[in-house]
């Protein structure tokens, strides 16, 4: 079976250009949808937004915690401040996104990419930024005010890219992290919270334009940073998105360890994936960072294949077998 790939967004070259003619010329026919790779200032993921956070007046700076995806310094409200007056004017990612677009209409029209090939943007979810950089007990006045600020970004977006040349996707970092209970999360019902946010970001996208959601551990220099014992919490939320949103899914990103042992308990029962889910979801991508998975394809190396077992909530393991060339039984699909 042909292999595609998905990439999930940042690209280590110097610009848009560089990324579209590059992994157009390496990758092809395998591409259903291309980044523009995340360079210059957004090169290290939600950072570049820090500035436009901390431009507002109503804050001030704290020393950083433990648990901050960089040590810069937390931001919180002045005293006295109640918050409901942030607003944020433009975040940054509708104008990086139409530049890169104009881009990658050049290098299309070059014959450079595919012509199904669509232009991706990919999006931090508001509870990254905000749960990353702001204080905790400010984090519900200022979430709100920078979801409104995103989803301006996404009808920006949406407004002047065409439907059929578009594919969003939802980066979806922090909140696995909040669900290892390695993030604190300032609502009660963290699954509940996370799923109802997520469903919400999803309705932004239009039906005609491919949505996505890109599921990460997060990572630091050296290793991922909420590693679960299994992917259960993260199927569990890709069954709620895939029940809960009026529209279908493109494809789903997951990360998959590159060290799996034949004999890790329980590992061995295969089960059919769940129809309703399987139609919302398909093509469902493998992926991730560093020692993990690092483009989503369906084999993770040469030796393994994976396949998705008890699919659906509650009961979930993730199968990785050796390969074996004999064996015609499909793995999961790929783009």
């Amino acid at each position: 079976m042909p292999l595609g790939a998905h990439l999930v967004g940042s690209v280590p070259l110097p610009n848009a250009e560089q990324v579209l003619r590059t992994v157009g010329r390496e990758l092809g026919s395998r591409l259903r949808r291309i980044p523009d790779g995340e360079t210059g200032p957004r090169a290290d993921w939600i950072v570049w937004q820090y500035p436009v956070l901390s431009s507002r007046s109503q804050f001030e700076v704290a020393p950083p915690t433990p648990y901050a995806y960089r040590a810069l310094p937390r931001l919180r409200l002045r005293p006295g401040e109640r918050g409901d007056d942030i607003a944020f004017e433009q975040l940054g990612y509708a104008e990086a996104a139409l530049s890169s677009f104009r881009t990658f209409s050049v290098v299309k029209r070059d014959g450079e990419l595919p012509g199904g090939c669509r232009f991706q943007v990919s999006l931090p979810t508001p509870l990254a930024p905000i749960s990353a950089f702001v204080s905790l007990g400010d984090q519900p006045v200022v979430e709100r005010a920078y979801e409104a600020a995103i989803a301006l970004e996404v009808e920006r977006i949406v407004a002047d890219v065409p439907h059929d040349q578009l594919a969003i996707q939802w980066d979806t970092n922090v909140e696995f992290g909040m669900l290892e209970g390695d993030v604190p999360a300032w609502f009660p019902d963290v699954e509940a919270g996370i799923v109802e946010r997520l469903v919400r970001l999803g309705r932004l996208v239009p039906p005609d334009v491919e949505l996505g959601f890109h599921f990460c551990l997060g990572h630091d220099e050296t290793r991922p940073r909420h590693v679960p014992v299994d992917l259960g919490r993260m199927v569990e939320i890709a069954n709620a998105l895939a029940t809960g949103m009026d529209r279908p899914l493109g494809w789903l990103h997951m990360p998959v360890p590159t060290q799996q042992h034949d004999d890790r308990p329980g590992d061995r029962e295969e089960t059919e994936v769940s129809e309703a889910v399987e139609e919302q979801t398909r093509p469902c991508k493998l992926c991730a960072r560093p020692r993990w998975v690092n483009v989503a394809v369906a084999a993770a190396s040469e030796q393994w294949r994976l396949r998705p077992a008890n699919f659906f909530p509650g009961a979930w393991k993730w199968i990785a077998r050796r390969h074996d060339a004999n064996d015609d039984a499909p793995a999961a699909a790929v783009s």
